[in-house]
């Protein structure tokens, strides 16, 4: 899941699996970054590893409160304190800061593609907060516009 080192710290050892624990054989120490997948799929852990699995698409955000319907990503919530409140609120200002842009290049009849490549851009900036939300805004800005 996409989150900064602080809210990544917050996994620490919650790793919960939904199956039984594989047990490693010592020849497979050599290989256990490229077992990876398959040892996911063995234990189906609650915790989504981004490299194999993407939850963009699974993600949405009310008015900067990030949820899922998805169990696995709920826990990632959960687990890694992504709905606390200073998070929400950052995550609509940045919300309503984009409608307004948007709502106003609309109303003077201007065109929306700069501020949409800004946002795209975005993405690019590893360092970049919110970049999950960024392209959730980016994938929704018309609807989001037209709620307001």
């Amino acid at each position: 899941m996409w989150c900064c080192h602080r809210c990544n710290q917050n996994k620490d050892n919650n790793f919960e699996i939904d199956n039984s624990q594989v047990e490693y054989e010592e020849s497979f120490k050599d290989k256990i970054h490229t077992s990876s997948k398959n040892y996911q799929e063995i234990e189906k852990p609650k915790m989504i590893h981004p490299e194999f699995e993407s939850v963009l698409t699974k993600l949405r955000f009310n008015n900067g409160i990030i949820a899922s319907d998805d169990e696995r990503i709920k826990y990632i919530i959960e687990t890694c304190g992504l709905d606390r409140d200073a998070l929400n609120e950052e995550r609509k200002t940045i919300i309503d800061d984009f409608i307004k842009v948007i709502s106003d290049k609309e109303l003077k009849n201007e065109s929306i593609s700069e501020t949409l490549q800004e946002l795209m851009n975005d993405f690019k900036k590893q360092e970049k907060e919110f970049i999950a939300l960024r392209y959730w805004m980016l994938k929704n800005y018309k609807s989001l516009v037209e709620a307001r």
